[in-house]
């Protein structure tokens, strides 16, 4: 699934770009159950389904560590260092469907992402998932 930028994700992008409020620098969540993402899919959504295994925390993307750069066909995207979640041992597998990234309080959700090659299941001893947060424009319009 692409990335998908629900509602309430829609507004805040709209007001931080215009300057109508901050959203802080933004943080990113993985989620241990698969999700039907739709416009109105809300921040409470996502959070109902955050990994909480031992060793996971969200991981805070700090605004000016992203790379933005316009490349061939006029294509625009912003790309972010990959971030490695560890998960240490706990009482059975879990599987990782995707990531969701919200405002700095917390409690807006931005955009999500269902992992397009997922989910991955982490074994009962532990592990690591990586994800490289990048958002991708549109060609110009001719």
């Amino acid at each position: 699934m692409a990335l998908r930028a629900p509602n309430e994700g829609e507004v805040a992008l709209l007001k931080a770009m215009l300057n109508h409020t901050s959203v802080g620098d933004p943080k990113l969540h993985l989620y241990n159950t698969s999700l039907a993402i739709t416009e109105d899919t809300a921040f409470s959504d996502a959070s109902a389904v955050e990994c909480d295994e031992p060793g996971y925390a969200a991981s805070d993307l700090s605004g000016t560590s992203w790379s933005v750069a316009t490349g061939a066909g006029d294509v625009t995207t912003a790309e972010y260092a990959e971030q490695t979640f560890t998960f240490t041992s706990h009482a059975s597998a879990i599987t990782v469907y995707g990531y969701y990234v919200t405002n700095n309080a917390d409690n807006t959700l931005l955009w999500i992402e269902e992992f397009p090659t997922g989910p991955y299941t982490l074994p009962s001893t532990g592990g690591n998932i990586a994800v490289t947060p990048k958002i991708i424009g549109t060609s110009p319009i001719s």
